[in-house]
């Protein structure tokens, strides 16, 4: 399943179970239902507004998780493979 979010070059991917966050084109963070696991680096200003964004949505959403802050080859894996961070 995909999800936009209005007209901002955000997406956000279900990948068996795992929510991806893509901003442009980069998956900057994986949602797992209780951890959301954010890249490390530092991309541009609005893709940083664009993580904030998704965490709020979650809030808004009445999700309650922990933020962990992964390299960004972590959140590349678990697009590619479906797998949590955690299992890689």
């Amino acid at each position: 399943m995909v999800r936009k979010f209005g007209a901002k070059q955000l997406t956000e991917i279900d990948n068996n179970g795992l929510r991806i966050l893509v901003s442009y084109q980069t998956p900057v963070a994986v949602f797992t239902g209780s951890t959301l696991y954010r890249t490390e680096r530092k991309f541009s200003v609005t893709t940083s507004k664009h993580i904030t964004f998704y965490v709020s949505t979650l809030l808004k959403e009445n999700h309650t998780f922990n933020v962990v802050t992964v390299p960004q080859h972590v959140i590349e894996n678990a697009r590619s493979t479906g797998l949590t961070p955690v299992q890689l």
